[in-house]
């Protein structure tokens, strides 16, 4: 029998469009703050970033890139999530949207990319297959002069279960590669404070539409520290 895909499932109506450059807008959810220097910030992920609705399906009016973007000033943010998808899937070109993260970045004017990928990675593929694919991530964008931000998942049902090593594998790889991590994994534990991930993620896996807007809110946060 074939071992059953859990993955986190693709939204539906994701209105992905290319913006005639090679790059692509999912969900074209572009938000532009206000400032004189706009910073272009590419945020990839899965359907957490994306802003899959729990339970409902489709995007919600909200996910945390939006949010993100919204409590920045002179910052523009592409929503580039993709339900079902991995790290490695976004180095090598399968994940159903992108080309090869070679191509993607050589094509891509963002100055900044945030990279939020360990939920799915975490069924498919072991802790050093997922180092390594990070690694080449963050070494690609740097080689093209981006300014890269892992971004850990939100918790989840599998916290406990396996999630955690994915979150510290993250770390250990932006400690390597001396990128800065927005920590979402523990920023939420804290917020949960003891309990269940089901509160902030009914289905398990998706936030609900308010803690989308605390992911992006906190990840601005960290962000304004940022040099």
């Amino acid at each position: 029998m074939a071992a059953p895909d859990n993955r986190i499932p693709l939204a539906t109506g994701s209105g992905v469009t290319a913006d005639g450059q090679g790059r692509y807008i999912v969900g074209t959810m572009n938000v532009t703050g206000g400032g004189s220097q706009v910073r272009i910030v590419d945020y990839y992920g899965d359907s957490t970033v994306w802003g899959y609705k729990t339970h409902v399906g489709g995007q919600v009016a909200k996910p945390a890139p939006v949010a993100f973007a919204e409590a920045l000033s002179g910052v523009q943010v592409r929503n580039e999530g993709v339900s079902g998808s991995t790290a490695c899937g976004l180095l090598n070109g399968t994940d159903g949207v992108h080309p090869a993260w070679s191509t993607q970045m050589a094509n891509s004017n963002a100055t900044v990319v945030i990279i939020n990928h360990a939920i799915n990675d975490q069924w498919l593929y072991s802790l050093t297959q997922y180092k390594s694919c990070l690694t080449a991530l963050a070494q690609g964008a740097k080689s093209r002069g981006k300014k890269v931000i892992f971004e850990t998942p939100n918790p989840t049902r599998d916290s406990g279960y396996g999630l955690e090593g994915m979150a510290a594998a993250m770390r250990e790889v932006a400690a390597q590669q001396q990128v800065p991590v927005i920590d979402q994994y523990e920023y939420l534990l804290g917020y949960l404070n003891g309990r269940s991930p089901y509160e902030i993620c009914p289905d398990g896996l998706h936030p609900t539409d308010e803690v989308y807007i605390l992911k992006g809110r906190y990840a601005a946060d960290v962000f304004r520290t940022l040099p």
